[in-house]
């Protein structure tokens, strides 16, 4: 048997060897993934093998964007993109605002905030 510090522990060194950042955690998650994805096991069997118990919603947990078609993730990220957009937007708009009435306060005669 490995101990989980030895296996941590070599991880770590081939990882830094190799300029890598995945963790064991998010290997194991993206193997989990992707078999899932590509096997016939039923999901009674899978989590048997993963060692997940049966209260565990496996299929919420490692399966989400690796089913997707690339379509359908490129219009997700264009989405979250816009989202971004618009909370930018409205936080440089508030931002500015505290910083106009802030101008103000401390010196009445600005009318805008100096550049």
């Amino acid at each position: 048997m490995i101990r989980p510090r030895v296996l941590g522990n070599n991880w770590r060194k081939w990882r830094a060897k190799h300029g890598l950042t995945l963790t064991l955690h998010e290997l194991r998650h993206t193997f989990i993934s992707y078999s899932r994805v590509k096997t016939n096991l039923d999901l009674a069997e899978f989590k048997r093998i993963i060692g997940y118990s049966r209260e565990m919603n496996t299929d919420k947990i490692y399966l989400h964007d690796i089913d997707k078609s690339p379509s359908e993730l490129a219009a997700e990220k264009a989405k979250r993109e816009q989202q971004a957009t618009v909370i930018n937007t409205a936080f440089s708009t508030a931002i500015n605002n505290v910083a106009h009435n802030v101008a103000k306060t401390i010196s009445p005669k600005f009318e805008t905030i100096p550049e």
